[in-house]
């Protein structure tokens, strides 16, 4: 299940309360992606089918390393796993011994590493999305993302990004699908910087398996 996926001009001045507005709120959040070289952590997804009112959860970990390498790693209810290695990527499905291969345009790798939270920020974000800022629970920070950019604008109509107020990296995105659908993934046990191991980004085929590319 690859997370299809994943952009600071001039943006309105929005305090809180007396609290940062939000460019100073998107400066922090673009040196917390900056400093993050690696990082791990738990993910918990949920796909909302709005038109038949059913909800889809599944679960896994996340790894990303610098420059723009992500693994996501699905436990529960099915294995898998989708990797995004800079321009290619490829998702893994155990149940049907099937490599998935796809390749990406940097680009558009870069635009959804960015709405997923990872990969380039400044003005790859803002010129992508207009954005505004609200204050959610326990000092988060809630991003809520337009698509402007004629790449994201087709699959997305809107995007929900709430950020921890202690190290303003995402906990929650939510991403609105033009169908109606929506996409939203919580984060938790996060942890930056940590050794990780470089097989997790690279591409193999297990014997036995079937490959198809797109």
């Amino acid at each position: 299940m690859a997370s299809a996926l994943l952009l600071l001009t001039m943006l309105p001045s929005v305090p809180s309360a007396g609290g940062p507005t939000l460019e100073e709120v998107l400066a922090e959040h673009c040196r917390a992606r900056e400093a993050t070289h690696t990082l791990q952590a738990k993910f918990d997804q949920t796909k909302v089918f709005t038109l038949f009112e059913e909800e889809e959860a599944s679960q896994g970990m996340v790894y990303f390393a610098q420059p723009g390498r992500i693994c996501w790693q699905y436990s529960h209810p099915d294995q898998s796993s989708t990797v995004i290695n800079e321009r290619a990527g490829w998702s893994v499905f155990p149940d049907i011994k099937q490599v998935q291969k796809f390749a990406l345009a940097g680009s558009q790798t870069n635009k959804v590493l960015s709405i997923v939270g990872f990969g380039p920020c400044g003005s790859p974000l803002t010129e992508s999305f207009d954005i505004t800022m609200s204050k959610g629970k326990k000092g988060a920070f809630v991003l809520g993302m337009k698509p402007t950019d004629e790449g994201i604008t087709p699959y997305f109509s809107r995007v929900v990004i709430t950020l921890d107020g202690s190290d303003y990296l995402p906990r929650k995105i939510e991403l609105h699908e033009k169908s109606g659908d929506i996409l939203i993934f919580r984060f938790s046990n996060l942890d930056r910087n940590v050794e990780l191991d470089g097989a997790v980004f690279e591409y193999a085929v297990p014997e036995g398996y079937e490959v198809v590319e797109y």
